[in-house]
C-alpha cells in the first residue's frame, strides 16, 4: 500500500503543481542566487464557529490538505503530526488544528 500512496502523491505533485500558474522570481538572502518559483494559490482556512471547526479550502488547498493525510499515511508512524495553523498551510486561522497519525486502537 505505501507504493500506491507514494504514487497518489506524486501525481498530487504534479496537479498542485500545474494549478500554480504565476512565476516568480526569488533572490535568495546573502547570495546573488537568484530562482524562479511558481507562486502558490493555495487557500485554506480554519474557523471556530459555535458549534464546529469550518476548514474551508480552494481546489489548491484541498488538494494540498489531501496531499499531507497520504504523507502522514506513508510515514506509518504512530503520533506523527501535522500543524494546520497559520505558521503552516492555512491562509486564515483562529482555530489552529492538528492531524495526528495513530495506530488502531486496540
Amino acid at each position: 500500500m505505501k507504493e500506491e500512496l507514494n504514487n497518489i502523491n506524486q501525481h498530487l505533485n504534479k496537479i498542485i503543481d500545474s494549478l500554480s500558474t504565476e512565476t516568480v522570481s526569488i533572490k535568495l538572502p546573502n547570495s546573488n542566487i537568484e530562482t524562479l518559483v511558481k507562486a502558490s494559490n493555495c487557500y485554506i482556512s480554519i474557523t471556530d464557529s459555535a458549534d464546529e471547526i469550518v476548514l474551508k479550502a480552494n481546489t489548491e488547498g484541498m488538494l494540498t490538505l489531501a496531499q499531507e493525510l497520504i504523507k502522514l499515511c506513508i510515514s506509518n508512524i504512530n503520533g506523527k503530526h501535522y500543524h494546520l495553523d497559520e505558521c503552516g498551510l492555512a491562509s486564515e486561522c483562529n482555530k489552529p488544528m492538528v492531524i495526528t497519525f495513530v495506530d488502531l486502537p486496540k
